[in-house]
């Protein structure tokens, strides 16, 4: 299947342009469904482009599809009739793309988890490798279950995690522009008006006015030295696994970020590995798929350090205790977990105890930003009360006299 830039006229004299996902043996078929268009072109679109237009499935829609094609396998419909059933109800583009190759595959005697592995950017490598098991087993209905479930918590972190970051960003970028109004625009005039008066203006407004003038005379130097650091920084983090691997272990060591990173990280891992273990799979071939589904160089260090232990012979509980970045509790439960034969069961513990200690930090960090943010709203009103008072008090003192 390929993709095709259609671009025609229609009844009204206009010109149209549309994308078109089809077999190059029957796209003269669609194209005759379409009309009455007179066709001027359809060059096929490079394969590269092709992926980034059309292949990314958003999360909701992938949670979607994990939900419905569970709900439709539990009601007794086979993955073919499922699939068909799906397909006529999506609208997104990307979501009609991936059910088609998907009933594609299976007509032509392929494995259905071969599609997700395709799409892997939008469901994740943690996703495939559940399907992939899960089908092999037969629990194909189970598994879509998990991977759902999987992606829903992913959702609900980030989610989490804006929604306690909303308000003081917020109030920072108020507060701030408030400030630049009030240099940039208000102080000016208030000197100007002082100066006429023979007034004394305090110092603070003198510090804060030859501030913005510097800022004034060199904003051009300034905005070229952010743009380039932003472009190194970016580079740094997106561009070089080693230098974002520094950058997270300096991460880890901030006092609250670190912390918060730690549980963000630890949650999802023993998240997957509780499913991941219930669905048949090996730990270390569960352990194996994770690493290489985060995006995270130095986590992805500490989960290979602690398969390369496991192959050494050592217990599961022994690996992790060998890196610090795994709490002793942690170590502790998967000890007794090693010891009772339930490791799914402890797995499970371990995730609602990091998302417990996770949800405690979003909204303890909410909540700390509020004295922090009215501190500085306080500072910032008492400059302004500082300018104005100080010069009104010596002119009073002036006529007074």
């Amino acid at each position: 299947m390929r993709l095709y830039l259609l671009k025609s006229i229609d009844s009204r004299g206009r010109i149209r342009y549309e994308f078109i996902w089809s077999d190059p043996d029957r796209l003269a078929d669609q194209l005759r469904d379409k009309t009455p268009l007179f066709v001027l072109g359809i060059p096929f679109v490079r394969r590269g482009f092709a992926k980034r237009v059309s292949k990314r499935i958003s999360r909701e829609d992938a949670i979607e599809i994990l939900d419905s094609l569970h709900i439709l396998l539990r009601a007794g419909l086979s993955l073919q009739k499922a699939l068909k059933e799906l397909l006529t109800e999506q609208r997104s583009r990307s979501s009609k793309l991936f059910l088609q190759k998907a009933l594609k595959n299976i007509e032509e005697g392929g494995a259905f988890w071969e599609v997700f592995e395709e799409f892997s950017d939008s469901f994740g490598k943690e996703i495939v490798s559940l399907i992939k098991i899960s089908e092999k087993s037969g629990s194909l209905q189970s598994g879509l279950k998990k991977s759902s479930e999987l992606l829903q918590k992913k959702r609900e972190l980030v989610r989490g995690t804006i929604q306690s970051a909303i308000y003081p960003l917020f109030a920072v970028i108020a507060i701030g522009s408030a400030m630049g109004v009030w240099v940039y625009f208000v102080l000016p005039q208030l000197l100007d008006t002082f100066y006429l008066m023979e007034l004394e203006p305090p110092a603070v407004s003198i510090w804060m006015m030859k501030g913005a003038e510097f800022l004034k005379e060199h904003i051009f130097s300034i905005g070229s030295a952010f743009a380039i650091a932003s472009v190194i920084f970016y580079f740094i983090l997106f561009r070089w696994e080693r230098g974002r691997y520094f950058f997270e272990r300096m991460l880890l060591v901030t006092p609250f970020v670190g912390r918060f990173l730690l549980y963000y990280k630890t949650a999802l891992l023993f998240e997957y590995l509780k499913i991941a273990i219930g669905s048949g799979m090996p730990l270390v071939e569960a352990l194996k798929s994770s690493a290489e589904a985060t995006e995270s160089p130095l986590f992805k260090e500490k989960l290979y350090n602690v398969i390369k232990l496991l192959e050494k012979g050592f217990s599961f509980s022994e690996a992790l205790s060998k890196d610090k970045i795994f709490t002793p509790l942690s170590v502790r439960l998967v000890s007794i977990a090693e010891e009772s034969g339930d490791l799914e069961e402890q797995m499970r513990h371990l995730q609602n105890y990091y998302y417990d200690k996770l949800r405690f930090y979003m909204n303890t960090a909410s909540k700390s930003a509020e004295p922090v943010i009215v501190v500085i709203l306080g500072l910032f009103m008492a400059l302004v009360m500082i300018s104005l008072i100080s010069p009104v008090y010596d002119l009073v003192s002036k006529v007074s006299a």
